[in-house]
């Protein structure tokens, strides 16, 4: 749910960059949603988002087994930014393989 939180925080302050993996935001359509939607279910204002910060970058694996794609295409339309679509990576954690992100830390140092 960090993604509804890091909205928040943009639409209250002005930021360089921004990058989001795995998006989980909005309805995701599964038995969660209704633990998530207080938080995930926000109204967000995205022109002042968009205002406050005009660097952003989205991480989405085609395999997640919790986010679709269509979240983070979704948050990218809002954005006006690129989905960094990554093949098998599952949920980008360590049970996926991932303890290093390499693809990711090159992203921030590139924002930054």
């Amino acid at each position: 749910l960090g993604v509804s939180l890091a909205l928040k925080l943009i639409e209250r302050h002005t930021i360089k960059a921004a990058v989001f993996v795995s998006p989980v935001w909005g309805k995701i359509g599964d038995d969660w949603d209704a633990i998530r939607k207080e938080i995930a279910e926000q109204d967000f204002d995205w022109d002042l988002i968009t205002q406050n910060c005009n660097k952003f970058n989205i991480f989405q694996s085609d395999t997640d087994p919790y986010v679709p794609v269509e979240r983070a295409e979704t948050l990218a339309d809002k954005l006006s930014c690129n989905v960094t679509l990554v093949k098998s990576a599952g949920h980008f954690n360590e049970a996926a393989g991932y303890t290093t992100f390499e693809l990711l830390l090159n992203s921030i140092r590139t924002l930054s």
